[in-house]
């Protein structure tokens, strides 16, 4: 077991190629499945029947997730905890020149993402085990022969027989093939299969105890019991989550020494689970109760929520949130689980949760670390918004927050401080000298500093444990990393000390770890080759911790801060700040990161994904400023570039950074994208800046092309088609785009001024013509970059600056012109002057529909906008341009904001003191516009139109009856000239709303067929709105044509937590019968519909918790109820209350009647009334269908 390491999966991975067509030699083969293996070449087409796949893939299954591909199926990305069983012949007749020509590419996918997988992360080990014929032994030869080209950090080739070839020519051809892939003697075993399967048995890394069974909490028929979680579905959610189970042994998956519990946790590495479940090494946190506190609200509600957790560096930040995370785990009130995948895939993240909640019914609590994860809060918040849509979810985002913290907690927002207080001291003080009685005066120590207000930070309680004389940071460094203080960073840094440095520097800016192979070149180890952790030097091991998969990094911040500061300038200085590094530090700062990013861009011929992550965490990311208080400037550059000391107006030093970035990545388009932005706001260099951020696009394009077949193939099923269109990185590259040329405008017209204060002629004409052109690039630029949002997903990016844009022009002609109206009704005016107004309006309203989170620059915007259209009366009453579909949307613009207020820009309209008059000439506007477009065939967004539009032809004030027939004709139009969610939305609730008809009409069959037919498509649009929940449109009890349906807008009382209208009178109700109630958050009542539909029905959606009907009993009750539409659910009742049933004295006949209804009499059939309330009832539930 020497030759493949004894199958050591934390530091390599391992390809399994394989051939076996002896059933009979195959009594131990599934001992396969006890291996990790990356991924497995099987030539036998027949395994799956008879041989090695159908004896491994039970246990295999068990343990790891399994995918099964074949030569017919695009490749797709591996992952650590997953296997990939992939079949690259059919047939073995095939001879090995017909067999690349028809499946040769496909080949050669699947090599090219297992090289990815390994490129700088982990050696590869291949195993071939040739039990079998080698008439393919060409095939399996160019097999290798690729995997030896393309794998270019090395491959290791072990070759397991149960003999070499017979003939002379065989065996020639297998000697030469060794010999090319360098496989020594030593690696090529001759030995029986069963043999080799017994020796697997015995040094399986990954088996999974049967004896561990896998229980989570689960409500059923409103009881919590248990589940039990099958072992394939635990090695599914494992390879996203780390889900917490009950009553789990966790001693049993601990693989550390036991004599060195906590050790490790107080050197600041990740508290295990096996640390957690013993109890004596977390100390709780003065926060920590609190926190707690608000999370099991949420969860006991039923509700969804974000918590966020922001910490100093060093806090503890981690630590809490695993401690959370456990003791809520032990209440055992919902499914708890840790997210671990280092790529954070919303979409695989999705699906977990959803299966979480749907197995066993209950919310599911998740922490994400952005330290684990590297996960950013965008990301988090588009996996909130994509689970809490089917999901009750509570998230807690722990963020590491870099300015001084002088607050506990706001909201659903807390902070933990990097200093103990004095009761945090004496718990710190009491755990620690458990574990350590021998220092239990250096800790009363820093309890008396923390009386003295000294401020003592936890990791010092740590360090102080098992360091012998710690005496603070800097000595603790300085002592370990022994530089002498008269050195060159080029030549004079050892191996180590140079590794410990680039960890500190990605750790220190970036919060990233570094895959431990990254460091072969540098301590002088072959590729192919692990890089052992264990094999570096003491003092090395002293600052570095290892993490699952062989991730390196700084095992607490202010080491990382400390070992910067004393490489960079090793001769003694004063440190300024517990946050920044010192000048004397930075000086040297450019030329080590410089270092750096030579040494990561070295493979240009491929490049490793976790190596660029950490480019992007490191030179890049600006999250930590993202999260700072709200009205704190949020900066342009990342924390490293603006370390770099630079002079104005070049700043060249932080210049060479960005090109040597794009040099060593040059087909990286975020290393592009970014020059491109440093050229334009820092620089001002716009030409250089456009020709580097469309050669940014251009590569991201032809990644999007080359991969688009591959990304087709991905989505599994269940994924919206819209979805496969996003790309968030070219978003952002485009938003990076119009942000440039959106500089360049503002530079320009900035420097212009007003015309009358300048004192050269200027041709004011010319400037705006300038100005125009460069506006309409960026426009564009904006619109591409909400063109490739996940749908459902927006970000406030692609709208703001937009809206800014379009707000700095419309400054500007009041500036120099005088009035807007005025320019432009003038010929000179461009069409996109002309659409100004009217657009700033759709994209404030559209960013205020789809951006979950609304930064307060959105609102500062609405501000300006609403202060440059201050005099919108007097524009209204000079308005002449009405001809133009451009000059009447204006003028719609302009009756906005006068009847709109800033706190009211989330309303489609504010209707309050309207005149009649306003009102009547808005609809004629709308209707004038509506006909040019229909008419001509106009390429125009009718969304807004046509919403205000329908909310304006049911104001109170309007007397013309519209029939519903009318208006919907005038939707289907809308519908079939752009296919969007609220055209599909209107289409559907108007043809319900006919199907449905009133209570003197029956409904209409065609239109109870056309609604069924786009149930679907309703669905499909929820996943590409923002609040699919909204009940948008209710029935009212009115009979006069579109006036029964009415907008949620008149009627804000709506209760969400009760799911009542607090005030319904003018609501229509409606019976059905209860035939699902077995959820708490999800019912159905199918609807009475009469003989509109004799052989199906109107499934309403309700809640059943709410409205008290949520358990088994309740099923085939009858019930009355208001009905309302959403997105998500179509059909959707409120204020659901049972029917009772009470007989009449006359004629013996039973009569429904309503709960809550005030008249003591109900008349029967038979015309004679019934006394309600002398009656028991005895036939509540007996007459129930």
């Amino acid at each position: 077991m020497e030759s493949v390491d004894h199958f050591k999966t934390s530091a390599r991975a391992y390809c399994l190629v394989v051939y076996n067509d002896q059933q009979d030699d195959s009594a131990h083969i599934e001992a396969l499945a006890d291996v990790a293996w990356t991924k497995v070449f099987d030539f036998d087409p027949n395994s799956r029947e008879s041989c090695t796949f159908s004896r491994c893939e039970v246990p295999l299954r068990n343990q790891r997730s399994l995918y099964i591909t074949t030569c017919r199926d695009n490749a797709k990305s591996l992952h650590d905890k997953a296997t990939e069983w992939f079949f690259p012949i059919d047939d073995l007749n095939v001879g090995e020149r017909e067999w690349k020509k028809s499946v040769g590419e496909i080949i050669n996918s699947h090599i090219e993402k297992l090289a990815d997988f390994c490129c700088r992360r982990r050696p590869l080990t291949v195993v071939v085990m040739w039990y079998g014929s080698y008439k393919c032994l060409p095939h399996l030869n160019r097999l290798l022969d690729k995997m030896d080209e393309r794998i270019t950090d090395g491959v290791k080739f072990v070759f397991c027989l149960r003999e070499k070839p017979n003939d002379e020519t065989t065996l020639q051809k297998f000697n030469e093939m060794c010999s090319e892939l360098e496989v020594s003697d030593a690696d090529i075993h001759i030995v029986p299969l069963a043999t080799m399967c017994q020796q697997l048995q015995h040094q399986a890394s990954n088996k999974i105890p049967s004896r561990t069974r896998y229980m989570l909490p689960a409500l059923t028929e409103r009881v919590l019991t248990k589940v039990e979680i099958e072992q394939k579905d635990v090695a599914w959610l494992a390879e996203e989550l780390d889900v917490l189970y009950l009553e789990q042994d966790h001693s049993v998956s601990f693989q550390g020494n036991r004599n060195d519990l906590g050790r490790e946790f107080y050197h600041g590495g990740t508290i295990s689970w096996f640390e957690l479940q013993l109890g004596t090494y977390a100390v709780d946190r003065d926060i920590q109760f609190a926190l707690e506190a608000s999370i099991k609200t949420v969860l006991n509600r039923r509700k969804s929520a974000i918590k966020t957790l922001y910490h100093a560096p060093g806090a503890g930040g981690t630590t809490l949130a695993r401690r959370v995370l456990w003791d809520i785990h032990l209440e055992k009130i919902c499914p708890c689980a840790f997210v671990t995948s280092l790529a954070h895939d919303n979409d695989a993240i999705h699906k977990r949760i959803k299966w979480l909640h749907n197995k066993t019914s209950l919310p599911v609590f998740v922490v994400e670390d952005s330290r684990i994860s590297k996960t950013e809060s965008r990301l988090i918040r588009e996996t909130f918004e994509t689970c809490r849509q089917f999901t009750p979810l509570v998230i807690l985002d722990v963020q590491r927050y870099s300015s001084k913290i002088d607050k506990d907690k706001e909201g659903d927002r807390f902070w933990l401080k990097g200093e103990v207080s004095i009761p945090e001291a004496i718990r710190l003080t009491e755990v620690f000298s458990r574990n350590c009685p021998e220092k239990k005066d250096d800790f009363e120590k820093l309890v008396d500093d923390a009386k003295a207000h000294k401020n003592p930070r936890v990791f010092e309680f740590g360090l102080t444990a098992f360091e012998y004389e710690f005496r603070g940071v800097q000595s603790y460094v300085s002592g370990y990393l022994k530089l002498d203080g008269h050195f060159n960073l080029l030549k004079d840094l050892s191996d180590w000390r140079l590794a410990v440095g680039f960890l500190s520097l990605t750790y220190y800016y970036g919060q990233a770890a570094i895959p431990g192979q990254f460091f072969a070149n540098i301590l002088g180890i072959r590729k192919k080759d692990t890089v052992d952790f264990g094999s570096l030097p003491f003092e090395a091991k002293k600052f570095i911790n290892k993490e699952d998969g062989n991730y390196w990094r700084i095992s607490i911040h202010a080491l990382a801060k400390e070992i910067l500061e004393q490489i960079l300038c090793p001769v003694p200085h004063s440190r300024e700040s517990n946050v920044r590094l010192s000048s004397s530090a930075t000086k040297c700062l450019k030329e080590f990161t410089a270092m750096f990013i030579i040494e990561a861009g070295s493979g240009k011929e491929r490049l490793c994904q976790d190596l660029i992550n950490v480019v992007i965490a490191t030179f890049f990311s600006r999250d930590n400023n993202e999260i700072l208080m709200i009205g704190r400037t949020k900066r342009h550059l990342s924390s490293l570039i603006l370390d770099i000391p630079s002079q104005r107006p070049l700043y060249t030093e932080r210049y060479a950074i960005f090109q040597l970035l794009v040099e060593y990545f040059p087909r990286n388009p975020h290393c592009l994208a970014h020059l491109a932005r440093f050229c334009a706001l820092v620089r001002e260099e716009y030409p250089v800046a456009k020709k580097y951020i469309e050669k940014a696009i251009q590569i991201r394009e032809e990644e999007r092309q080359q991969y688009h077949h591959y990304m087709a193939a991905s989505f599994e099923e269940g994924i919206e088609e819209d979805s496969q269109g996003a790309d968030t990185p070219l978003s952002r590259i485009y938003n990076m785009k119009g942000c440039i040329y959106q500089a360049e405008m503002s530079s320009n017209i900035g420097r212009l001024g007003s015309v009358a204060t300048c004192e050269e002629h200027i041709d004011v004409n010319e400037v705006i013509t300038e100005a125009v052109a460069l506006a309409k690039t960026a426009s564009t630029a904006f619109a591409k970059c909400r063109e490739y949002y996940k749908k459902g997903h927006e970000d406030s990016f692609g709208y703001v600056p937009d809206i800014k844009l379009r707000l700095k022009l419309i400054e500007f002609i009041k500036k120099n012109f005088g009035d807007y109206e005025t320019y432009v009704g003038s010929e000179s005016a461009d069409e996109y002057i002309k659409d100004l107004l009217w657009e700033v309006d759709s994209l404030i309203r559209e960013c205020y529909e789809k951006v979950f989170t609304l930064p307060q620059e959105f609102h500062t915007s609405v501000d300006w906008y609403c202060l440059l259209c201050k005099d919108a009366a007097l524009a209204i009453q000079n308005w002449t341009d009405v001809s133009s579909i451009r000059g009447r949307r204006g003028k719609l613009a302009a009756y906005r904001m006068l009847n709109q207020s800033r706190s009211a820009v989330k309303n489609i309209w504010y209707w309050d003191n309207m005149r009649k008059s306003d009102i009547e000439d808005i609809i004629t506007l709308y209707e004038q516009n509506f006909q040019e477009v229909f008419e001509k065939g106009l390429d125009y967004n009718l969304d807004n139109d046509m919403k205000d539009w329908l909310l304006a032809i049911r104001h109170e004030l309007i007397e013309r009856p519209y029939t519903i027939e009318e208006v919907l004709l005038r939707v289907r139009q809308w519908y079939d000239r752009r296919k969007s969610p609220y055209s599909v939305y209107y289409l559907y609730v108007l043809t319900a709303v006919l199907a449905i008809g009133t209570k003197g009409q029956t409904g209409s069959r065609g239109s109870f067929a056309e609604m069924k037919r786009l149930q679907p498509l309703l669905k499909r649009a929820s996943l590409s709105i923002g609040r699919p929940k909204l009940c948008r449109e209710y029935v009212t009890s009115s009979s006069c044509g579109i006036k029964r349906l009415g907008h949620n807008q008149e009627h804000r009382n709506w209760d969400p937590d009760s799911r009542n209208w607090k005030f319904k009178g003018e609501l229509d109700s409606f019976t059905g019968t209860i035939r699902e109630c077995h959820s708490n958050a999800k019912g159905t009542i199918e609807m009475d519909m009469g003989r509109v539909a004799d052989f199906d029905c109107i499934k309403v959606f309700f809640v059943p918790a709410a409205s008290g009907f949520w358990d088994r009993r309740y099923v085939n009750t009858r019930v009355q109820f208001l009905l309302g539409f959403s997105f998500e659910s179509g059909p959707e009742a409120f204020n659901v209350t049972e029917l009772k049933r009470f007989k009449c004295t006359t004629c013996g006949k039973t009569n429904e009647r309503a709960t809550d209804d005030a008249v003591p009499f109900v008349y029967c059939s038979c015309g004679f009334p019934i006394n309600v309330r002398r009656q028991v009832d005895d036939y509540a539930h007996a007459y129930s269908y």
